[in-house]
This record gives C-alpha cells, structure tokens and sequence, in this order.
C-alpha cells in the first residue's frame, strides 16, 4: 500500500497510474476485510478493558498508527457516557483531537456538541471508522470527517438510519506508512492531529512505549518522537515489547536507540504487552 499510494515518478510514463489506483482500492478492501475478521475473533478482553480504564481513569493520552478500531470500543464502553457535561470519559465525538461528528448527522439535524474527553487517542495514520462525507474532494477539510461504527449506539436510532451509507465514500480514511511526508503533510485532518500528538509528547512527564516495533522506515514517526520528546528525560521513557530471546531484545534495543539514545536496558519490558496490561491499576 506505501508503494502504491505514495507512486513513483515513472508511473506515468508506464501509464500504469489508473491499474496502481484500482489495486490500491482492492488492497485496501482486503486489509478492512482482514480487519473486520480479527475483531470477529479471540479478543484479550480483560487485558484490554484494564488497559483503557487506565487509560481513562489517569487521563493517559495515546497515540496510535492503527487503523482498527478496538482501543477505540474499549475506552468508550468503559463508561458509555452521552453526556458530555461528565468527566473522565472517552467518546469518539471529541476523544480523536478534532470534532469528529457521528454519521448520524448526515441524514439528521442534532444538537451534538464536541466532547470533552479525559484523554486523546491520536491516530497518526487515520482510522478505518473514520469516513469522508460524500461529495468532498481530496485533500479533505475536517469537517468532511465523520466516525461510522457498529458498536456506538445511535440515541436517535430511524428508518432514514439505513441511508447512512449513502452519504458516506465507499472507503475510510486512512493512509499507510508512508515513504513521503506530504502524504500526510496534505491532508488538513491528519496535520491537526500529529500537532497535538507532538504537543501531548512535549508536555508528557513520562511515556510508554507499547507494542510499538519503531521501523526504521517511517521517518516521519522517528522525526515526531525525537523532536517532541527532547525535554523529556530518558529516565521517564519504557519500552513495552514482546521478545524470547536475546537476538531479538537486542534488535529492539537497537531500534529505539537509533531514534532515542540512553535508553538503558532496565526500561525495556519484554514480557508483552498482555502481562503489563494486566497488572495496571
């Protein structure tokens, strides 16, 4: 998908551009099916549960490159708060960094206001319940971003409710990991909310790393982490990751080093992210 959305100088020349557009759309159909299928499956629910009470709990801001969904149900069912004079919840209407409108409101008037949320879940690269209204051409404004999901209830549940599609592009938004910045640099939406992840980042007392293998590739990651994070002392930073044997420890090691030098080898947790989600409070 990098590949095929970010192109190459020649594709023009190969006349190639409408067979790379037409397979980049079946890709994409694919990874959503791939998707849908996984949260259809054995969910770590306990871990998963204590992680976004945590989270809400101690208004712990996160910043993510996937694209599912699943954190996003999690920290919402935690509460189920509609309300938004409540505190210390998470709701998709304002929880994404942006008002981000339920679909909803494409076929009706409502009185929905922005969320004030306990924290910020920050999806660098898009979100697959993440949809452009109809008829808003590329590079999307923010309000041509809506959030269409199947486990947020609609209060105002009609029969116009079944038109919704119809109001929405066949695809969500979402970008993969990206060779070129201007892929994300172009697009108003994901430029918000990569500002307000490097501000979470410089006014952050401590960070953890979870699950989060840091490639080497995404530049654009490695440039946000060094250059939000300089103030932050190393001291504050951990590492939660997955490893069995040294060769593949020292690989990690290795990695975020590169980006963030004097990690010392105590702040890496390699039991997983399954046992230190367990274990929060």
């Amino acid at each position: 998908m990098t590949r095929l959305h970010a192109g190459m100088p020649y594709d023009s020349d190969l006349k190639a551009d409408q067979e790379l557009g037409l397979l980049l759309t079946e890709l994409k159909t694919c990874l959503l099916r791939r998707l849908e299928r996984a949260k259809r499956g054995r969910r770590k629910a306990k871990e998963l549960n204590s992680f976004a009470a945590y989270c809400v709990d101690n208004g712990a801001d996160c910043i993510t490159f996937n694209y599912d969904d699943v954190l996003d149900q999690a920290l919402w069912e935690y509460k189920r708060v509609f309300n938004v004079e409540q505190t210390s919840y998470w709701h998709p209407d304002g929880g994404y960094g942006f008002y981000c409108r339920p679909s909803f409101m494409t076929v009706r008037e409502a009185d929905v206001r922005k969320d004030q949320t306990a924290l910020m879940l920050l999806k660098l690269h898009g979100s697959i319940n993440w949809y452009p209204i109809r008829g808003y051409e590329q590079p999307y404004t923010i309000d041509a971003i809506i959030h269409h999901e199947t486990w947020m209830p609609d209060q105002e549940k009609g029969p116009e409710s079944e038109t919704i599609p119809d109001h929405l592009e066949p695809e969500p938004f979402f970008v993969p990991p990206v060779l070129l910045k201007s892929a994300i640099v172009e697009q108003p939406v994901l430029r918000l909310i990569w500002s307000q992840a490097y501000r979470v980042l410089e006014g952050a007392d401590k960070v953890t790393f979870v699950g989060y293998s840091f490639p080497t590739t995404d530049i654009a990651a490695g440039i946000l982490f060094q250059e939000a994070m300089n103030k932050i002392p190393v001291s504050k930073l951990k590492v939660i990751n997955y490893a069995t044997n040294e060769t593949a420890k020292k690989e990690i090691r290795s990695r975020y080093r590169g980006a963030i030098p004097g990690i010392g080898n105590d702040q890496f947790d390699f039991r997983g992210a399954l046992l230190w989600a367990s274990g929060l409070n």
